[in-house]
């Protein structure tokens, strides 16, 4: 165990991230965020209706109603 410890647990990093590279981050999650709920929010739409389809001609069968 503590022999993976030492591989995963980085010793120091000599790195450099510019603004620009921060703000890209930034705006990449921003986007990914609205894309999602955008996406999530018109599927499920799509799907609750598609079910409510399905009920509501299901119970009109069952009781012998016509739309």
């Amino acid at each position: 165990m503590l022999v993976v410890g030492l591989f995963i647990v980085p010793k120091g990093a000599h790195a450099y991230l510019d603004p620009g590279t921060g703000s890209y981050v930034i705006q990449v999650v921003i986007a990914s965020a609205a894309a999602g709920t955008y996406f999530f929010k018109d599927k499920l739409g799509s799907g609750v209706s598609a079910i409510k389809k399905i009920l509501s001609g299901s119970s009109s069968k069952k009781h012998g109603r016509k739309k």
